[in-house]
């Protein structure tokens, strides 16, 4: 973990769950809190747990900002990490180690002074993974796990560039990101954890946002802030919206984002999908059509 010399730093806060689920959605939204800085994914942390655990290494930190780096590329950011900008970094704030690196990269690209803010993290869906790893680099982590129906999860990730491209692999992301999530659940205390539905946010945006508030320590005109028309115009998040992957970043929060599976899956793929998140559908309130034999259950011996 990293050694904190001063009496308060910004709470680590990971916006995590299945691809596809609104990680990117709740994280533009969240960002528009005053206090807050969600930065754009990074990618980096489950890749290179290695390297933050041997940071004290030189040689450790000049793989590390390589790795960093390529990733921010990728996902768009403007700025860039140095070895030479970590170690200011370090001694201006007084945070070392694993954290410290985590830190100086989400404050990369913040318009906001790292130490007026009271949250700061990213939304990389995939560290649901990660999460035992991430309690031991960062102290104080929070964490909000977003959550979608997997039918809709799986028809908007094969039409993706990147990621599962067929039904029944997407479903099994699905569905092994929800385990990851329940196995941290038992890792995690509660205080440190909430759960976000997609579809709870779509239906009534106020109130959905209102408990991430209470979780985050912010009060009902902070909601109004971030739902107001102009908000959120000229932040990070921005130029985010620009990538086909996330076209509807911007559009305004309905129902009708919800079920859409039904036009944009067959009913063989919907079967796909069902047959392997089933068990868990009822869990976050998703009803499934017939029982599905698992394709993980299926015994050839008779």
């Amino acid at each position: 973990r990293g050694s904190l010399m001063i009496s308060t730093y910004p709470t680590p806060v990971f916006i995590v769950g299945s691809g596809r689920s609104g990680t990117t959605l709740a994280a533009s939204l969240i960002n528009r809190f005053a206090p807050v800085h969600i930065a754009k994914e990074t990618g980096y942390i489950s890749r290179a747990i290695g390297l933050l655990e041997q940071i004290d290494s030189a040689s450790s930190v000049e793989e590390l900002v390589i790795l960093t780096n390529a990733w921010l590329k990728v996902e768009g950011w403007q700025n860039r990490a140095s070895a030479q900008g970590f170690r200011t970094f370090q001694s201006q704030t007084g945070l070392f180690g694993a954290a410290a690196f985590i830190h100086y990269v989400w404050q990369l690209d913040s318009h906001r002074a790292w130490s007026a803010l009271k949250f700061i993290g990213d939304n990389t869906p995939g560290y649901v993974w990660a999460i035992p790893k991430l309690e031991s680099l960062v102290e104080n982590a929070h964490y909000i796990h977003m959550v979608r129906d997997p039918r809709d999860v799986v028809a908007s990730m094969i039409t993706m560039r990147f990621g599962a491209n067929n039904a029944l692999t997407a479903a099994l992301d699905w569905q092994a990101s929800i385990g990851a999530w329940m196995a941290a659940e038992l890792v995690v205390p509660a205080e440190r954890r909430m759960e976000l539905r997609y579809e709870d946010r779509c239906r009534d945006p106020h109130n959905s946002l209102s408990s991430v508030a209470a979780f985050l320590g912010q009060g009902a005109e902070a909601v109004d802030a971030a739902l107001s028309p102009s908000a959120g115009e000229d932040d990070e998040f921005a130029a985010v919206a620009g990538k086909s992957h996330h076209g509807m970043l911007t559009a305004k929060l309905t129902s009708a984002r919800i079920g859409t599976f039904r036009k944009q899956l067959s009913d063989r793929d919907i079967q796909s999908v069902e047959s392997v998140t089933q068990h868990l559908m009822p869990a976050y309130g998703y009803e499934s059509g017939r029982w599905h034999l698992s394709p993980q259950m299926e015994d050839r011996r008779f």
